[in-house]
């Protein structure tokens, strides 16, 4: 799409997608899409709708309101089960450094 609004073009397939955000150099958008077992995965694409990465494959939760570091070289999104789901665990390793 043009500034005015003008030559819009569908980048996606299928439904079920949202929270979808540009990156801080405006290359790539981030989003989720319903995918493995009706639960929202992530997905980076390049502006023009190419080159699509399934960046996240999670079957008991889901990853949802996605953005960009102010560098664009990371993401932060909200993880959350669907209601009536059991409890989930992140494991974590040990610290580094000193």
């Amino acid at each position: 799409m043009n500034s005015s609004g003008g030559n819009r073009r569908k980048l996606t397939t299928g439904g079920g997608i949202s929270d979808a955000a540009f990156s801080p150099d405006g290359t790539r958008i981030i989003y989720n899409k319903v995918a493995t077992g009706g639960l929202a995965d992530l997905f980076v694409m390049k502006a023009n709708g190419t080159n699509v990465v399934q960046l996240t494959r999670t079957a008991t939760v889901e990853e949802q309101f996605p953005s960009w570091s102010p560098d664009g070289t990371k993401v932060v999104f909200e993880l959350s089960k669907p209601v009536g789901g059991s409890p989930y665990r992140t494991p974590c390793g040990p610290p580094t450094g000193s």
